[in-house]
């Protein structure tokens, strides 16, 4: 019986060192050239600028490579805003006697999902067209999102022509608008060195982006009700005049704030936080670079259970960044320094308000530049 039982953690450990592997050294590249499809669109405007907004740089999402499905992370073979601004030249060419645009572009996903007898892929994107006033300000003509899915036996090889439609479409949406009855909003800049939300309290409304969170510019003029299957931590949101959900980036009831779990699994909520200082803590389902590769182990059994699995999660108001203290974290955090949390935390690991708890201790023992450069340290 030990003898099976050491065998059984050898193939375990063998198994999570191949899928870390192979992890590190494969990244599904998508690329939107060559364009061969599509023809030069009749408008009056052009796109000239792409503006990475999007909180999560690292990747485009997750897909699914070989017979078993083995989940890797996804990203553009070019830059991001190259890649998109290659793409887009060949269906509205630059013309000086048509007005230069800019795309903030605030989400770019796509995703796989693998049913018994086919697969479904799909791309997702949010954005801003803006028009420059100046050499920092901006006027924001408004959102638009779109999404594509497409149902088949294999739908990796496919990505791209899902988001060259998702940005068509959204070029679209905003095409059929009359723009002499749109209301310009300006855009505030925004630097890392002032972020606005650190010196107050958050404002009751919606943030757009995370732009808007640190300048602590909340829209406040959307009809909205709340959906049913909203609980004490989580809120489902319906805008009542366009009757879908509301995907903003964030939201506060003039109590508490709430983030957006598209941003960070994809799941279409508004979970809870809590904010201590420069920080809003929360527990949910996080899906990052951390877990792509264990969500493969096991064919995707054990990666399935894993994604499901909820993680305190720390979101820092000041750089837009997220860091999920997973189990591995906590005990690195804790272990050496900090024995008797550790001791506590041992006990009962799944437990998101003493997670909460022992975190705000130490952070109580520390500057606040101190505990980022410590939390980072464990996210590298």
């Amino acid at each position: 019986m030990r003898i099976l039982k050491i065998s059984f953690y050898f193939f375990i450990t063998l198994l999570v060192s191949f899928a870390l592997n192979a992890q590190n050294k494969d990244v599904h590249e998508i690329e939107l050239l060559p364009n061969e499809t599509e023809t030069v669109l009749s408008t009056d405007f052009y796109i000239s600028e792409i503006i990475d907004n999007r909180i999560i740089k690292s990747n485009i999402g997750i897909a699914q490579k070989g017979l078993m499905n083995r989940k890797v992370l996804s990203d553009f073979s070019k830059d991001f805003d190259r890649e998109i601004l290659d793409y887009l030249e060949t269906i509205l060419p630059i013309d000086s006697s048509k007005t230069a645009l800019s795309l903030r572009i605030n989400q770019l996903l796509i995703s796989e999902h693998t049913g018994a007898f086919k697969e479904t892929g799909k791309a997702i994107v949010r954005l801003n067209v803006l028009v420059k006033l100046n050499d920092s300000i901006y006027g924001n003509y408004g959102s638009f999102e779109a999404s594509r899915s497409k149902n088949s036996m294999d739908v990796t090889r496919k990505h791209d022509d899902r988001i060259r439609a998702v940005l068509k479409d959204c070029l679209m949406q905003f095409d059929s608008l009359d723009r002499e009855v749109l209301v310009l909003k300006k855009l505030n800049p925004f630097s890392p060195e002032s972020v606005k939300v650190l010196n107050d309290s958050i404002k009751q409304g919606f943030f757009e982006t995370y732009m808007e969170l640190a300048n602590n510019s909340p829209i406040r003029d959307i009809n909205f009700k709340i959906q049913n299957r909203t609980t004490d931590e989580k809120l489902h949101l319906k805008d009542t005049i366009i009757n879908k959900k509301i995907m903003h980036f964030a939201y506060n009831d003039g109590e508490n704030t709430y983030l957006n779990a598209s941003t960070y699994s994809g799941e279409r909520h508004y979970v809870k936080t809590d904010r201590f200082d420069d920080f809003l803590i929360f527990s949910d389902v996080f899906v990052n670079q951390d877990n792509v590769s264990g969500m493969s182990l096991a064919f995707g059994v054990l990666g399935v259970l894993m994604s499901n699995e909820h993680q305190t999660v720390l979101f820092d108001l000041s750089t837009g960044q997220f860091y999920p203290m997973t189990r591995t974290k906590m005990r690195l955090l804790l272990k050496k320094d900090y024995p008797e949390f550790y001791k506590k935390y041992k006990r009962n690991s799944r437990n998101h308000e003493m997670n909460k708890e022992i975190i705000q201790s130490i952070y109580k023992e520390k500057t606040s530049e101190e505990f980022r450069a410590l939390i980072t340290s464990l996210n590298n």
